[in-house]
């Protein structure tokens, strides 16, 4: 089985990257969690790859089977359902070299990343897989702002469920919404106008 070079760039302008080698058999959800462990962030949140490269690109997006089933949002029913990346291997993208997908990690504080296949080589004996390679730049906190006398309200199973409902079509406008500012460039003589 192949093996998938990956480096990751966190995205904001900053100089943060990891290289993760991980095998073809292996899952998007096995890079993610890959991800999770090169930058040492703690995996409590939703995430999505957008294979075609664009933020928020619904015909391209992998999400967790979790994200799709266990919260109970509404919108995720939409026929632009995403696709399980837990079901799906890194060698049936058919990515070749040089391709580039997106990575959003905790959709609230919205953790960007560029992922580009760098290569693509034989697996080393007795590696173990998925691994990190390199690592470039101080992963920044996840939580910069969080403290411990921060205080987090207690709700049922069923008042989340009603919460998470009743916020499913500002959800909706919110990703439109940023798909669509993804989708804009401006020129330096557009900004100056």
């Amino acid at each position: 089985m192949n093996i998938y070079r990956f480096k990751i760039t966190l995205k904001y302008g900053l100089e943060i990257w990891r290289i993760i080698d991980i095998r073809g058999d292996q899952t998007l959800s096995d890079l993610h969690e890959s991800i999770q462990w090169a930058f040492n962030w703690d995996n409590d949140h939703l995430y999505s790859f957008f294979l075609s490269g664009r933020y928020w690109d619904k015909k391209s997006e992998y999400v967790a089977e979790r994200n799709m089933n266990d919260i109970g949002i509404s919108f995720l029913q939409s026929s632009s359902k995403p696709k399980n990346a837990d079901k799906t291997t890194i060698s049936s993208l058919g990515l070749t070299q040089g391709a580039t997908i997106s990575y959003i990690f905790d959709y609230g504080d919205n953790w960007r990343h560029k992922i580009k296949l760098t290569n693509i080589i034989e697996p080393e004996t007795n590696a173990r897989y998925p691994r990190i390679i390199e690592r470039h730049g101080e992963a920044p906190e996840q939580y910069p702002d969080y403290h411990e006398e921060d205080v987090v309200p207690e709700l049922s199973g069923e008042e989340i469920l009603t919460k998470l409902d009743n916020l499913a079509p500002l959800a909706v406008k919110v990703k439109e919404t940023i798909h669509a500012a993804d989708e804009v460039e401006f020129s330096r003589e557009d900004m100056e106008k």
